[in-house]
């Protein structure tokens, strides 16, 4: 016996109908519907932006498809739409900075292998690790804030939140506050890595880092994480960015040690 669709599946899927026979008004208002039920669904998210890029409503596709990214971190399809949108606007460094976290995701592809050609073709400076350009977009985007946020929230979901509680209380961020808790993006990026979920660890990493670009545990946090992927060069880049002068007096000798062992472990993977 089959298992019976939810309404804002149903949605979703009359949407696509419509989609494919080209009624694109009719598919968006049924896709908005969907979403009104399932807000964090982000699959939904993203076919809702596919319509509107199809139909040349390029800055509503940009809006769906970060929100997209918001519920699935690690689809690719997403990333590579907003490059995409970016490049149809003529906005070439979001182009490459979309593609490149595209490639994040996929790397052997022929989507991927199409990519990396486009970024050849871009030229864009910095183009091989641009850790700034990453933080600068973060931040420019982190657009929620934690609503209504009060002290004996704040200390359950520090101290019992799963990775994925902790996302949901941030997107709810107030925007009376005027704040933004980059600590928070580093704590999920913690739980990610000991999970060993090192894909959404780095998505967290850098947007924690967009608003606080100082920290410098995190950075070696992102060094690992592509260590572990095997990404060494990009391991290496990162850690170049590292200024032991500036960390925390308390983290200065943790991030010197967790340096040292990096090098030690990539010069031994690199040999193998």
């Amino acid at each position: 016996m089959k298992k019976p669709i939810s309404e804002a599946e149903a949605l979703y899927l009359k949407a696509i109908d419509l989609a494919e026979i080209g009624k694109a008004d009719q598919a968006i208002t049924y896709l908005q519907k969907a979403i009104d039920l399932e807000p964090e669904n982000g699959i939904i998210r993203y076919n809702l932006g596919l319509v509107y890029m199809k139909n040349s409503c390029l800055n509503e596709a940009i809006g769906e498809f970060k929100e997209a990214i918001k519920y699935e971190p690690e689809d690719a399809n997403s990333y590579f739409a907003l490059a995409t949108c970016y490049f149809g606007k003529g906005i070439v460094p979001m182009t490459a900075i979309y593609y490149l976290a595209y490639l994040d995701f996929e790397t052997t592809s022929e989507k991927a292998i199409t990519v990396k050609a486009r970024l050849y073709q871009l030229g864009s400076e910095g183009i091989k690790f641009p850790i700034q350009k990453y933080m600068d977009i973060a931040k420019e985007d982190f657009e929620t804030r934690l609503e209504g946020f009060q002290k004996p929230i704040r200390d359950k979901l520090e101290k019992k939140a799963t990775p994925d509680i902790v996302a949901k209380a941030m997107e709810a961020l107030s925007k009376a506050l005027g704040q933004e808790f980059s600590h928070l993006h580093f704590r999920i990026a913690e739980e990610f890595y000991e999970k060993e979920k090192l894909r959404a660890a780095i998505v967290h990493i850098i947007c924690g880092l967009g608003i606080r670009p100082s920290r410098q545990y995190p950075i070696t946090l992102l060094a690992a994480c592509y260590a572990e992927l095997g990404e060494y060069n990009q391991a290496e880049e990162v850690m170049k960015l590292i200024e032991i002068d500036k960390a925390e007096p308390d983290e200065i000798q943790m991030i010197k040690d967790q340096c040292e062992h990096l090098k030690k472990y990539i010069q031994s993977e690199k040999k193998k």
